[in-house]
């Protein structure tokens, strides 16, 4: 993420040349001016709007079958008609570009504290002609706005790119700024140059210990080596606890390691709890460092919350090594099947 620019630097537009004018070597532009056509003139108008940028202007979704085989979903609202998404990609893949001003919004005093971070959730390039501004204002007297500070928004991640998080607190230099707004830029051409955008969010936050309380969970290797104080799901005779969170290593290889151990090809309790619910992802920051992967919150929803505990029987039955109780029965309708 690149870091902010410092204020006083945004430049003033120099007007076009009138029409008709013959071509000719343009004079030099003094210190803080830009030509009405660089992208740089696209900060400067505090309206919303823009042009290039449609209402779910982005690939389609399921099984893969996005622009680069990606899926582009987007969850918790975003996306719908309270929180659109808009982008730039167009279905037959022809090349465009455009500009997209969102409205200003209020900023929350947990955001201008710096206890709660801005969030972007976004799709598609950035960098390499695409731009992804996030300008901070205060609001003058007269009802105009008066940009304080803006952040041009970068991930590093130059190719196309499913839907992201961007996570980023506001700067010691906008801390006087009472609103903010996105200025999104797509100067890339050719299909996969699109870039996507859904609405910016400031997160309730609540302490982990405090959402999962003394709950059982599911915690993968090597998470459980460092976390004492979590309640791992239980199992006697056979039969185990439903876990209702699963909690993951960082994004470094211990996450795959966890995720191979607790496999069901691995005779993890992952062949269980895929069939017993789906799991859907909490948004989680680590405070001071809101950006980094610290590791994932699964919660756990079973498919059928109100299901009657078993009834446990026990007795003792003499087996031959070589016995086998045939494969497991299918799922019920409905209900995914891990590989097995």
């Amino acid at each position: 993420m690149a870091a902010p620019a410092r204020s006083g630097l945004l430049p003033t537009v120099a007007p076009p040349p009138p029409p008709g004018e013959p071509t000719s070597t343009p004079a030099p532009l003094p210190p803080g001016v830009v030509p009405a056509n660089s992208p740089d003139a696209q900060l400067l108008d505090p309206n919303s709007g823009g042009s290039g940028f449609v209402r779910n202007g982005i690939p389609p979704t399921g099984g893969g079958t996005g622009a680069s085989g990606f899926e582009y979903v987007l969850s918790g609202g975003l996306g719908s008609d309270a929180a659109p998404a808009f982008g730039s990609y167009l279905p037959r893949g022809d090349r465009n570009t455009g500009t997209l001003r969102t409205p200003w919004v209020m900023l929350t005093a947990e955001q201008r504290a710096g206890t709660t971070p801005l969030v972007v959730t976004a799709a598609g390039r950035l960098g390499n002609g695409n731009r992804l501004t996030v300008q901070y204002a205060t609001r003058l007297s007269d009802g105009r706005v008066r940009v304080v500070e803006q952040t041009t928004l970068d991930d590093g991640r130059g190719e196309e790119m499913p839907w992201r998080e961007l996570r980023f607190d506001l700067p010691d230099t906008a801390r006087a700024a009472t609103e903010v707004r996105m200025v999104v830029q797509d100067n890339s051409l050719g299909a996969d140059g699109w870039l996507a955008v859904a609405p910016l969010r400031a997160p309730q936050l609540a302490p982990l210990s405090q959402v999962v309380g003394d709950q059982p969970m599911f915690l993968e290797y090597p998470v459980s080596l460092a976390s004492p104080c979590l309640h791992p799901f239980r199992t006697s005779g056979g039969i185990a606890e439903v876990p209702a969170y699963r909690l993951q290593a960082d994004g470094s290889q211990m996450r795959g390691d966890g995720e191979g151990w607790s496999s069901p090809q691995a005779g993890g309790p992952l062949g269980w709890i895929t069939v017993i619910g789906k799991q859907a992802e909490l948004p989680t920051y680590l405070e001071g460092d809101p950006g980094r992967d610290w590791g994932k919150v699964q919660a756990i929803q079973p498919y059928r919350p109100n299901a009657v505990a078993p009834t446990l029987e026990r007795r003792d039955v003499d087996r031959s090594g070589l016995y086998s109780s045939g494969p497991l029965p299918a799922p019920p309708p409905g209900i995914p099947s891990p590989s097995r």
